[in-house]
């Protein structure tokens, strides 16, 4: 079960922009006075927060432990439902942004834990892998 979970952790990167690609016209008639730049920049928000948190994430690897990250990278990854429940277009970008920092956090683990939990043709291919 372990290594199912991490593979699911591989994942979430690109979940991050493939959920909201499809949606984005039907967020466009939600929103109608919304500018199509802001539309757009719901798909380029993540991967901008994943580049700064990455400038910030050595240092904050010398004060929190590997599993502090993964898991607060987790909840921040999980506030980008947020919308579901609150939907405004403030909102939306704010849980945007929030789920790109939470991905800062998980990406510089998922390949390490990976490497770490994985053997040789495993790790290469993750199809390949036995399921118990």
């Amino acid at each position: 079960m372990k290594k199912i979970s991490i593979l699911w952790l591989s994942f979430f990167p690109l979940l991050a922009g493939a959920a909201l690609s499809p949606s984005l016209s039907e967020i466009s008639q939600t929103f109608p006075a919304v500018s199509n730049l802001w539309l757009k920049s719901l798909i380029t928000i993540p991967s901008i927060c994943v580049v700064l948190g990455q400038v910030i994430q050595p240092k904050l690897s010398r004060k929190l432990t590997a599993k502090t990250q993964v898991l607060g990278g987790l909840f921040l990854y999980a506030l980008g439902a947020v919308p579901y429940i609150w939907p405004t277009f403030p909102i939306i970008i704010l849980s945007r942004i929030g789920l790109g920092i939470g991905l800062s956090l998980l990406v510089p683990h998922t390949i390490g834990l990976i490497q770490a939990n994985f053997e040789g043709k495993y790790r290469k291919n993750y199809w390949a892998m036995p399921v118990h």
